[in-house]
């Protein structure tokens, strides 16, 4: 009875094991969608910015307009620079299944079906875990940059009111 019910529990935590390792994938995937989409938008602002800003220039609008409208798309691109460094770069990500020679080996031929199934496990959770803490930190910096986003017009006012002064 104990091995049918320990069994039945193995089986039941790789099914869920497998879930869990696809919808932290899944979630690598929506964020990037999210970051990538945020990137474009940052990249098209502050690109506008900055021929706002020459425009400005070349037009003789007053020096605090130009000079806010350049900082400003200058702190655009280093918001997307957090975007392209923290959200974007290229990082490991831990697949939902085992590579097959990992798994049928002589040592786990060796060591049997049931022991196997154990360690295979413990090796997915940690996979699991290693994947949650890579979505932990890239969802942390694209809320951050998100945040700075949304306080672009303070920027723009605290930069004008700087120039202005001057």
């Amino acid at each position: 009875m104990f091995w049918n019910s320990k069994r039945k529990l193995i089986e039941y935590a790789e099914q869920e094991a497998k879930i869990n390792a696809q919808y932290q994938i899944d979630c690598a995937d929506s964020l990037q969608r999210s970051s990538g989409a945020l990137f474009t938008i940052l990249l098209t602002g502050a690109g506008g910015g900055l021929a706002l800003s020459v425009s400005l220039f070349e037009n003789g609008s007053v020096q605090w307009l130009w000079l806010s409208v350049a900082a400003v798309s200058v702190y655009l691109f280093a918001v997307a620079g957090v975007i392209a460094y923290f959200c974007l770069q290229a990082q490991d990500m831990y697949p939902p299944a085992n590579e097959p020679l990992n798994i049928f080996n002589d040592k786990n031929l060796q060591r049997g079906f049931s022991e196997t199934r154990e360690s295979e496990l413990a090796s997915r959770q940690r996979c699991i875990d290693r994947n949650i803490s890579r979505n932990n930190n890239v969802a942390y910096w694209f809320n951050k940059a998100s945040i700075y986003v949304t306080m672009t017009p303070v920027f723009f006012m605290f930069v004008a009111f700087f120039f202005s002064v001057l």
